[in-house]
């Protein structure tokens, strides 16, 4: 049954954006309804005085197949007709989702902010690590430190090497810097 569920999320889902499913095609009124759009899977529920309100149960398929499988396990959705479905995303449309989709791509902005944040530092830590380290390869196996033959080839590829890591430590931190910049800027 899992998997005729499944298949039907898999077949209606081809192309569609929002997608209505109910459990009681002949009278949906009386049976439960979901909702999917981009944000995740809603259940329209409608208690006693009327109030009409659209709670997310799933945010993507998987969880919504264990969903099933919990709570309506006996229980086939089938889609439901394209007047209901209309007036049910006419609803949903409608009601005050618009502030609770917002709160979750808010909740999602600030996660891939604080992603950006932590990524940003980390380049900035670990240019200025490599910077650090060319600097005193440079500094250290620097010809003018050596007298005679005492300067060889090893001493010559560590001093060049500390070059390289001056460069590759500063190219980290300008990119370190820009991506913190990116995460300051999308928290406004």
């Amino acid at each position: 049954m899992a998997q005729r569920k499944e298949q039907l999320y898999r077949n209606e889902s081809h192309g569609a954006s929002t997608r209505i499913l109910g459990t009681n095609p002949n009278n949906p009124e009386e049976g439960r309804v979901f909702l999917w759009t981009k944000a995740g899977w809603f259940e329209r529920i409608e208690n006693q005085s009327g109030d009409l309100n659209f709670t997310l149960v799933a945010k993507s398929e998987d969880e919504m197949s264990v969903f099933i499988e919990r709570d309506l396990a006996s229980i086939d959705l089938v889609q439901l007709g394209p007047e209901y479905r209309k007036k049910v995303f006419e609803e949903f449309t409608g009601q005050s989702m618009a502030n609770d989709l917002e709160i979750h791509y808010t909740i999602e902005s600030e996660r891939k902010n604080r992603l950006l944040t932590t990524v940003g530092i980390s380049l900035v830590i670990l240019g200025l690590l490599i910077f650090g380290v060319g600097i005193y390869f440079r500094l250290t196996y620097s010809p003018i430190n050596f007298k005679g033959d005492q300067y060889t080839l090893l001493f010559r590829q560590v001093y060049s090497a500390g070059l390289s890591g001056i460069l590759t430590g500063g190219i980290m931190d300008v990119y370190g810097w820009i991506i913190l910049g990116l995460s300051y800027r999308g928290k406004r």
